[in-house]
């Protein structure tokens, strides 16, 4: 009968709790499990559907919040015509687009008088483009300071928005749509299937103050209204009802009813629907202003006057103004309202009765495109699209149709290099400074001046409005913070702060980092939240700084000079007159561009289709550019957005540990004791998307017997929390009970049997090294060389030859002392007539196997009986009589027993060999008290140790086989002789 059971421990069939992993299976009739028996684990299959390769599981919940300042870019922000327009007379070209964007104090631009004439002028606007820089969005707010209640104040224009991952496994395509679908709130973070726009019309039926749904989807977070100002706004600051908001001291000062605040400073969270007043201001300004809000003390007791509204939008002027920009309508004011504009042609364009783009008095501004990704080619986790990108339209400002509308694309903005060769070269034109690059503005520019106008005016134009995201990790900045004054602030003013300015230093910040769900998905604290890889703001003569925050942008590379080379050549010739001596006509050439890598085509005057004006005109070099003096190449791009610096963290937890009350609690994980740990399984085993198999081979031996109705099985994490599983899961237990005693015939049959072989062995290596040292061997008890005695021989006596080794027995009257040292060993050969070992072994019941003393053959000594001890070639003495036994006192059976017992336990090991020793001498004492100590037996030396050796190894086997062979021959001989 084997001694081997398994036991299938399914889930399926067991009593489980509500994550799968804990489960109580019945064992149908009890088990009882002996003392001895093994328990191990012959195979787990956990059910921990999706784990795979690209999957990502999150042990627990996470909530997350991310804080962003939205921006503007130094721009054209147009607008169709609500009517194309006769063309004017100087340029005899059409007027498509307007601009809505109003430049606010344009005279503080710069330190350098040409650079701010020419803003006031417009030359920035209609000549050469702006610097494309970032510029942060400003909103007002109330506070209560101790001079002013509900006093104005200028705050960064900033929103939130909230992530929300639910403990479990996730594919990284299923986890980045999660994440992106949350922070643009294509979801509802607490009930998915409630849309944005349902959303919104139920607020409104909630609390009717907040107005109806406007119709406009933008979503609260990565994109938001700001409000765009009627000419009524702009009126008393603006010159002849211009684009230029211009200052005039003798204007009251601001007055709050004109403005529109938000509600509180802070992050806006979705639900805050305002539509403030948006300013746009250059980040040296916009830095200003947020590390002033950040800090209430600094408005505590009145507002200061680097954060006035004044001071932006110039009411009382100053030395202290600040460059901004606003927006105004276009297209949104009726003409009955009786304004002037000029020119007078453009009256027409205002009819807002038939063509009204600002119905909500706003527009959007941030991204709505913000997305995370996972890039297979990258094998990394990636952020996209914090920046609005540009598009191509249907038409340029001149009416000319381009190709690809609607596509993704970058311009390459270009000016001209300097006035040299239109001053070496002056076109005859009645107005040289109407096609000059940098007109006469009332003083000539200086070089350094067009350098400067050119370094900053030479840019790609990629986006026009974003979000810099400033805080990944507010939640767990704000939990794990360790600044005091930061964590003392207002949840309001605490939305301002970066994740590193909620704590002493980068290094606890960095720390802190790797709690977020960013870290898990690869991003490194430097890429998303090191204030110095933020991207560089250049804005003419003034110091470069340093974003905010973080935000994308499109690539520009060398790969897109082929695409520009040689664009623009202005060709326009049409097919030859056959009355002419050419045999065929000419093809017409619009254009040529040869996709090298030669430099485009940048003229060296302004945009001219006046032949008055100038006998050169130029017009193909400016399709699809915004402006009449720099050229605008469109190159269709992507963005590739950030690619996260490291793999992502599939799971914190590599494995699972499997405990059972099975086995003795013995065993320690985590910060317990007292468990039965019986696997550990590991998550990166993948079989399948389903099931996780291993075998990890973790054996437990029952120390004390038990008996089972019922086994308990935990599958938990290594911190022993709870795993999510699916109801399938399976542990299969291999038992191994201890086999059971022989009989008391069996017993002794199996030690009968070891003492033959160990006997066959001993006189086999002696009759080897007799047969090396040329002596004659005789015959032996087994065989021998020498064929038995025909007559049966009684005067031939078998004899058998055994190396010994001799000790000097002690002297009587000086017995050793126990534990004392005996004298020293001498190295003899013995041999005694009659072979074999004594009767008795130490183990049961008598000495050591040391070599038996016979008494010599008188008739072969002639002298009387002594010892007889002879050299290693001698002929041994035959001699047939044995010793008596030791023990001759009436409980030496008891004595013999005992011994036994012990040998027993120290082949089992359940007793080192030196309690062993102890034992025997004390049994020793309790039987034998005169008797000196005798030496304990080799561990295993015992029968049943040798018949485990034998059992397994290939040299107790070999034994066995050889004394089967003699016994074969031994009768075969017989056989024969008869």
């Amino acid at each position: 009968m084997s001694n081997v059971r398994y036991i299938d421990v399914n889930a399926t069939n067991s009593q489980k709790n509500e994550t799968n992993n804990r489960w109580t299976y019945k064992v149908n009739d009890g088990l009882y499990l002996p003392t001895g028996t093994q328990v191990e684990v012959a195979n787990s299959l956990v059910n921990l559907p999706g784990i795979v390769g690209s999957s990502i599981e999150i042990e627990k919940d996470i909530e997350e919040t991310i804080c962003f300042q939205y921006y503007q870019v130094d721009t054209s922000y147009q607008t169709p015509v609500a009517k194309i327009a006769v063309p004017g007379d100087d340029t005899l070209a059409y007027t498509a687009l307007l601009n809505v964007q109003a430049e606010i104090n344009p005279g503080d631009l710069t330190d350098s008088a040409y650079i701010n004439q020419a803003a006031e002028d417009g030359y920035f606007r209609d000549y050469w483009g702006y610097s494309e820089c970032v510029m942060p969005l400003q909103t007002v707010a109330k506070v209560d300071t101790t001079l002013l209640p509900d006093a104005p104040i200028v705050v960064p224009f900033c929103g939130q928005a909230k992530i929300k991952v639910n403990k479990g496994i996730y594919s990284i395509t299923e986890l980045s749509e999660l994440i992106t679908d949350q922070i643009n709130r294509k979801v509802n973070l607490d009930d998915p299937s409630f849309t944005y726009v349902n959303e919104k019309k139920d607020e409104f039926l909630e609390d009717a103050n907040l107005g109806p749904f406007n119709g406009s989807v933008v979503n609260n977070t990565t994109n938001r209204l700001g409000r765009v100002e009627t000419p009524l706004f702009w009126d008393a600051y603006q010159k002849n009802h211009s684009y230029k908001v211009q200052a005039d001291p003798t204007q009251d000062p601001l007055d709050p009813n004109n403005l529109s605040f938000v509600g509180r400073q802070g992050a806006l969270r979705s639900d805050e629907s305002e539509i403030p007043t948006i300013v746009a201001t250059l980040p040296q300004e916009a830095r200003a202003i947020m590390d002033k809000i950040k800090n209430p003390d600094n408005y505590k007791n009145e507002v200061p006057d680097d954060l006035d509204p004044n001071l932006i939008w110039k009411i009382t002027g100053g030395t202290n103004r600040v460059y901004a920009k606003g927006y105004q309508q276009q297209n949104g004011l009726p003409i009955k309202y009786g304004y002037d504009f000029t020119p007078a042609q453009q009256t027409n364009l205002m009819d807002g009765t038939t063509y009204n783009l600002f119905d909500n008095n706003a527009m959007a501004v941030g991204t709505t495109g913000f997305k995370i990704s996972y890039s297979t080619d990258k094998a990394g986790f990636n952020i996209n699209y914090c920046h609005q990108p540009r598009q191509i339209p249907t038409h340029d400002i001149r009416g000319n149709a381009l190709s690809n509308p609607g596509q993704e694309a970058v311009y390459v903005k270009r000016v001209p290099a300097s006035n040299e060769i239109f001053d070496a070269f002056p076109p005859s034109t009645a107005d040289p400074d109407a096609i000059k690059p940098y007109p006469n503005l009332g003083t000539l520019p200086t070089t350094q001046e067009i350098n400067t106008l050119r370094n900053t005016c030479n840019v790609p134009v990629s986006r026009s409005s974003g979000i810099m995201i400033y805080n990944f990790g507010f939640q767990t900045a704000k939990s794990l913070a360790t600044n005091t004054t930061v964590k003392n602030y207002s949840s309001d003013i605490q939305e301002y702060h970066t994740f590193e300015d909620f704590f002493n230093n980068q290094e606890e910040a960095r720390k802190a980092w790797e709690q977020t769900i960013w870290y898990r998905l690869g991003f490194s604290y430097d890429q998303l939240q090191n204030p110095n890889n933020f991207e560089t703001q250049v804005f003419y003569d003034r110091d470069p700084v340093k974003n905010y925050g973080f935000t994308t942008n499109a690539e520009v590379d060398p790969s897109i000079l082929p695409f520009q080379s040689t664009l623009y050549n202005a060709y326009n010739i049409t097919a030859a007159n056959p009355d002419k001596d050419r045999a065929f006509g000419l093809p017409a050439i619009p254009s040529i561009q040869l996709f090298n890598l030669l430099d485009s085509n940048v003229p060296s005057q302004a945009y001219n289709n006046n032949l008055k004006a100038s006998n050169k005109p130029s017009v193909a070099p400016f399709e699809g550019s915004f402006y009449t003096m720099a050229i605008m190449i469109p190159i269709q791009t992507t963005s590739e957005g950030l690619t996260a610096k490291n793999l992502p963290t599939l799971s914190t937890n590599g494995y699972m540990l499997v405990l059972s009350d099975i086995v003795d609690q013995n065993d320690f994980a985590g910060d317990q004791s007292e468990l039965g740990i019986i696997d550990m399984v590991s998550k990166s085993s993948l079989s399948n998307q389903d099931f996780i198999s291993d075998r990890q081979v973790l054996t437990h031996v029952l120390s004390n017997p038990k008996s089972i109705n019922y086994i308990n099985i935990n599958i938990v994490n290594p911190d022993l929390t709870d795993v999510s599983l699916e109801p399938n899961s399976t542990i299969l237990l291999k038992l191994t009970f201890p086999r059971p005693k022989n009989t008391i015939l069996i017993q002794n049959t199996e030690d009968n049997i070891a003492d033959n072989i160990i006997t066959q062995q001993t006189q086999q290596e002696f009759m080897e090294e007799m047969k090396a040292s040329g002596m004659p061997t005789g015959s032996t008890s087994g065989g021998g060389d020498q064929p038995p005695d025909p007559q049966g021989g009684g005067g031939k006596v078998k004899r058998t030859a055994q190396r010994v080794r001799e000790v000097k027995e002690p002297e009587k009257e000086k017995p050793e002392e126990e534990g004392g040292e005996g004298e020293e060993e001498e190295e003899r050969v013995e041999v005694k007539a009659g072979g074999g070992r004594r009767e008795t072994s130490e183990l049961r019941g008598g000495e050591r196997e040391e070599p038996r003393e016979f008494q010599s053959i008188p008739a072969l000594r002639g002298r009387k009986t002594g010892k007889v001890v002879i050299p290693a070639r001698e002929v041994p003495v035959r001699d047939l009589r044995r010793d008596p036994p030791r023990f001759q006192h009436p409980d030496s059976e008891q004595y013999k027993r005992e011994r036994m017992r012990v040998a027993e336990l120290l082949d089992k090991g359940k007793i080192t060999r030196s309690e062993a020793m102890v034992r025997l001498e004390q049994i020793r004492r309790r039987h034998q008290p005169g008797e000196q100590p005798r030496s304990l037996r080799p561990i295993g030396a015992s029968a049943s140790g040798v018949r485990e050796r034998l059992a397994r190894t290939a040299h107790g086997r070999d034994a066995l086989d050889r004394q089967r062979q003699q016994q074969a021959q031994q009768r075969a001989q017989e056989s024969s002789k008869q």
